[in-house]
């Protein structure tokens, strides 16, 4: 009898232990396109598997959501037309299953609201002119519950201007408009507007911008302006804080900022500096390029879940020497880049083209 409860005891204890033990994180499932069709690859075991079998945007445009269940992608109808009709899709990781949210309209752009709800933003109107520019005309905002499969009208959201962006906060909060004016000599402007806020907030004008992005937390907004668009020397890295509204010039030692990207921690802002990486830690500013890097940098560049890792394509030639194996040069390979030492793993190495990585949940 003792011997029965001695090894139950045992049993319990062990249970419990199990039960409480910390697990490590789930490191998140990498979605990327592959020659016309679209895969994930579990970055736990490196398994990877095909989600989709042909996908004619080789990628463009796709985004992940929040908690990593669904991929949204817009399908043109004529890849050779620039301005093209398309409909917006989106993809269930999870199940496989899709669902066609627009089936065509002139053009349509898309935002995640933080619970994983869809903004999708319909351009009915839209026309360009042969000058290059044009007429977004009425947009529809409708926000889509894709669990639930229902959808009602956006409650608050910011017009696009014709010759303009708009770049919602991750939190949805606030808004970035970007309002450009194709004239070389003309400066561009960039305003915010958040929740709650009569008036917009005037970041910078008169100055020419390049690209912007907004910290996962929905408080930094990196941009990168000069005094004017033909003088790229004059060009900076800016960073906007809305809590103070102070605007920070941020030194890089570099003359470009291309595609920046924030971490999910909001801690780091990674960038390409015409062929090099380069990481910007916020806490003490300093810049960090990794000037050895063999190739040019791919983009989009997405971040792991925990902030320690980016993930990119890249250009087989030269990755594959530094990791010791073997791939086509003229082929493109997924590689992720450990923050902040810089060490480059190789993910892929299929003869294919694998390109448009998004690191999700």
């Amino acid at each position: 009898m003792k011997r029965l409860i001695f090894i139950t005891s045992c049993l319990i204890i062990l249970i419990l232990t199990a039960c409480t033990t910390p697990q490590p994180p789930d490191p998140g499932r990498i979605y990327f396109v592959r020659d016309q069709t679209i895969w994930a690859l579990n970055v736990a075991d490196g398994q990877e598997s095909q989600l989709l079998d042909y996908f004619p945007n080789q990628g463009m445009g796709m985004s992940v959501s929040p908690d990593g269940q669904w991929l949204v992608y817009p399908v043109v109808s004529d890849l050779s037309q620039p301005y093209s009709p398309r409909g917006l899709w989106v993809l269930n990781t999870r199940t496989g299953r899709e669902i066609e949210i627009i089936r065509e309209v002139a053009f349509v752009h898309t935002a995640w609201l933080p619970d994983s709800r869809l903004l999708v933003i319909e351009y009915p109107d839209w026309q360009v002119f042969s000058d290059g520019t044009g007429s977004k005309g009425v947009a529809h905002h409708t926000i889509f519950d894709l669990d639930t499969g229902e959808s009602v009208p956006a409650a608050w959201y910011v017009s696009s201007p014709d010759n303009g962006t708009v770049e919602y906060a991750p939190t949805f909060e606030c808004a970035a408009v970007r309002m450009i004016d194709r004239a070389p000599q003309a400066p561009d402007t960039l305003q915010v507007y958040c929740t709650g806020e009569r008036d917009p907030i005037t970041i910078a004008t008169p100055l020419s911008l390049g690209n912007i992005a907004w910290s996962a937390d929905g408080q930094l907004l990196a941009f990168y302006d000069g005094e004017a668009k033909i003088a790229p020397d004059t060009w900076r890295l800016h960073i906007w804080h809305r809590e103070t509204g102070l605007i920070e010039e941020i030194d890089t030692g570099t003359r470009w900022v291309i595609a920046p990207s924030w971490s999910p921690d909001s801690q780091w802002l990674a960038f390409e500096n015409n062929a090099n990486l380069c990481i910007l830690h916020m806490e003490d500013k300093e810049v960090l390029c990794f000037e050895d890097y063999p190739t040019e940098v791919g983009r989009p560049m997405s971040w792991s879940p925990d902030s320690q890792h980016l993930v990119l394509s890249a250009c087989a030639t030269g990755i594959c020497e530094q990791v010791d194996a073997e791939c086509d040069c003229e082929h493109a390979v997924l590689v992720t880049v450990s923050v902040p030492s810089g060490e480059i793993t190789l993910l892929t190495t299929d003869v294919d083209i694998n390109f448009n990585p998004l690191w999700g949940k």
